[in-house]
């Protein structure tokens, strides 16, 4: 047997190994969901017999907040072992940002954080050739991220960098803790202990629909404690 096809039969067996890895996953998630649907169900019936006491119906409203963000976590688990074919079309990505933007604002969670935010979005259209579905997916888990770890939400723009390259700018203000240490490294950020998890699995997502899409994304934090999450991409086929 020849060196190449070694060499193929090897990529041949890590791209099914691949394929196993996300069935496998993808079952287990599925089978937790289900198990958090009856847990859910029964906490309600609960809450029907045994509610009137003040106590019980604070403890059965903490409980399903907590199956709701368990549920959020596993459907942002899917997200990460799901194949994806992508679908190249030609769309404007102002309206794209603004939508994810608009359903973003009204989150409960985030809206003490945006009294203040700047959002600059161009004033003209921006037609690029990709797959619209990722970029909508990616903006929404920059943004989830940034308004989970941010105190403050300052500014999202969308400009250039320079004639070829469009940057996504999200900036706001953080409390990191002096003693913890992390430079402009991503990983930094998504191993990070002191960012909740479903916030890191967010950040983890934004990396991973960036790099389908083959835009660069980086992270700064200055001595100001200001946070800026930037992605970048080439304009490729725009027009205005």
């Amino acid at each position: 047997m020849d060196k190449s096809h070694k060499e193929t039969n090897h990529s041949l067996s890590f791209g099914v190994q691949d394929s196993l890895i996300r069935t496998f996953f993808g079952e287990v998630i599925h089978k937790i969901k289900n198990k958090l649907g009856g847990i859910s169900g029964f906490v309600t019936l609960l809450e029907r017999d045994r509610a009137a006491d003040p106590a019980n119906a604070l403890l059965f409203q903490k409980i399903q907040d907590g199956i709701l963000q368990l549920n959020d976590l596993l459907i942002s688990l899917m997200k990460v072992f799901q194949d994806h074919e992508p679908a190249f079309t030609e769309f404007d990505l102002v309206p794209l940002i603004r939508g994810t933007w608009n359903d973003f604002e009204r989150t409960e969670t985030f809206v003490p954080k945006l009294k203040n935010t700047q959002v600059e979005l161009g004033h003209f259209p921006l037609y690029i050739l990709s797959d619209a579905e990722q970029w909508r997916e990616m903006v929404e888990q920059l943004l989830f991220f940034g308004g989970t770890v941010m105190t403050e939400v300052k500014a999202l723009f969308l400009r250039p960098e320079d004639t070829n390259t469009i940057q996504i700018q999200l900036i706001g203000k953080g409390n990191f803790p002096k003693e913890e240490s992390i430079g402009g490294d991503i990983s930094q950020w998504m191993t990070c202990s002191y960012f909740p998890i479903e916030a890191r699995l967010a950040l983890f997502l934004t990396t991973l629909y960036a790099h389908r899409l083959g835009v660069q994304m980086k992270v700064l934090m200055n001595e100001s404690q200001t946070w800026e999450l930037t992605v970048a991409f080439q304009k490729g086929r725009t027009h205005e």
